[in-house]
């Protein structure tokens, strides 16, 4: 008999209570297939808020649809006397939102890539792009130097004809630092308010209301300014 473990980073996804009751339901409806007749297991699930965590026998023992709005982390765990051990971990950042598989068979390394799939396609509608603010991503900072290098350049492009009654030093440095800063304020705001994984909260859905607006009315204005510039380039 063979030991294979599986140690996987989940996608950035969209959790809510619905999206743990499935999986929880998938986890003991899975260990119940390949354990029958060897007793029963042990489910946990806990919440980690600001302050402390709080451990249930199920998702439907926590009474409120939204989860609390200072959560960091849900856990979902089922174990027992046998194999398989499976937990996943839900996290606001991507360290730390992982699922661990632990299979004991003659046939473990299947058995355990099996549940894995299974995991994933539980939470394949819930999906969400969030893995492109993640700060451990580095396409992401790669993408966010350039915006703010491009908005630089079309700040000093359209200095001459903004600052007019400025002299040359002012006019550069204004153009210059303005669109960085704008640039690094938004993007401190964006890739906090756009968590890797967002748990449906009320303050959560006030946010994506709001900030969303504001993060995709600020990018129109920097692309705008930037198309500006370079007609202005070419028409001169």
């Amino acid at each position: 008999m063979a030991t294979y473990s599986i140690d996987h980073r989940l996608p950035s996804c969209a959790v809510n209570k619905d999206l743990l009751a499935d999986i929880e339901t998938y986890f003991l409806q899975k260990w119940s297939s390949l354990n029958e007749d060897k007793g029963a297991c042990s489910f946990v699930f806990s919440i980690t808020d600001s302050i402390g965590s709080e451990d249930m026998m199920s998702v439907k023992d926590y009474k409120f649809h939204l989860l609390p709005d200072d959560i960091k982390e849900a856990t979902l765990e089922v174990k027992g006397n046998a194999y398989p051990t499976i937990r996943v971990s839900f996290r606001t950042v991507s360290v730390g939102s992982d699922v661990r598989i632990v299979v004991s068979d003659q046939n473990a390394r299947e058995l355990a890539r099996g549940i894995l799939t299974g995991i994933l396609e539980i939470l394949g509608p819930f999906k969400t792009r969030n893995y492109i603010f993640d700060p451990t991503n580095g396409l992401a900072i790669i993408g966010w130097l350039f915006l703010t290098m491009a908005a630089a350049w079309a700040g000093i492009s359209l200095a001459p004809r903004l600052f007019t009654g400025a002299n040359e030093d002012t006019r550069q440095i204004t153009a210059l630092f303005g669109p960085v800063v704008l640039c690094v304020c938004l993007g401190v705001i964006v890739f906090r308010l756009h968590p890797y994984t967002t748990f449906e909260t009320r303050l959560n859905q006030k946010r994506a209301a709001i900030w969303n607006r504001l993060f995709y009315g600020v990018l129109a204005s920097l692309v705008a300014a930037v198309i500006i510039a370079i007609v202005s380039r070419f028409w001169n």
